[in-house]
């Protein structure tokens, strides 16, 4: 995002792209340490825990791991990064045909990608 923004010349396009990188960060590293955190979870909820079941104690972070992924993948209620409803699309300022294409291409394979990541870690 912030090569794209800054490869049109423009610094509107650049300010967008440094913004959407900045919150992109942000939410991996909330991610990263909601996985961390079921890592370390999983490892102390060996086969001789006698607590309640695991499933109820993963509930809050499955939900958690959700919404950090709304927020990563610029979903709505968490689409700051681009602001399309209000101004124009951030990052995509002048990009038209295949090159626009190409970009929400990467962005909703990106939601795939995140989308197979949650059904490995979860299920």
């Amino acid at each position: 995002m912030l090569v794209s923004g800054w490869r049109r010349n423009s610094i509107y396009a650049f300010l967008g792209g440094v913004r959407s990188a900045a919150q992109s960060v942000s939410y991996e590293v909330c991610m990263f340490l909601l996985f961390l955190f079921c890592l370390l979870l999983t490892r102390a909820l060996g086969p001789t825990f006698s607590g309640p079941p695991s499933s109820l104690v993963f509930w809050p972070v499955a939900l958690m791991w959700v919404l950090a992924l709304l927020a990563e993948a610029n979903r709505a209620p968490f689409d700051f990064a681009e602001g399309e409803r209000e101004l124009v699309s951030g990052f995509n300022v002048e990009f038209s045909s295949s090159l626009f294409a190409l970009l929400f291409l990467g962005e909703y394979a990106a939601i795939l990608a995140l989308s197979f990541i949650s059904r490995w870690f979860f299920i």
